[in-house]
């Protein structure tokens, strides 16, 4: 299944903005994705106050990886191939 969303893209490698200190906000650009060749994915941010919050990072079976705009509850149900399902979590803590 092919999903279309946004990537962020950089104009400069993460390591070479550390060297120089200076930050890259990105620009986004309109993409597909394979969802067949999505390995892993993760939320973007663990705070909901972060405006990173609502990106999601996926991983690519071919080691490349993407920031996404698609949040990661409604691309986690994209990859299963499902509509969003609310279940109550059984875990103790």
């Amino acid at each position: 299944m092919i999903h279309e969303c946004k990537v962020l893209c950089n104009t400069m490698q993460e390591e070479q903005l550390e060297d120089l200190g200076i930050s890259d906000p990105g620009v986004w650009v309109d993409a597909a994705i394979e969802t067949d060749a999505i390995i892993a994915m993760k939320r973007k941010s663990p705070e909901k106050t972060n405006d990173e919050y609502f990106a999601t990072t996926v991983y690519m079976d071919n080691t490349d990886m993407f920031v996404i705009d698609t949040p990661f509850h409604i691309m986690l149900s994209v990859w299963r191939g499902k509509s969003p399902i609310k279940r109550e979590s059984k875990a103790k803590l």
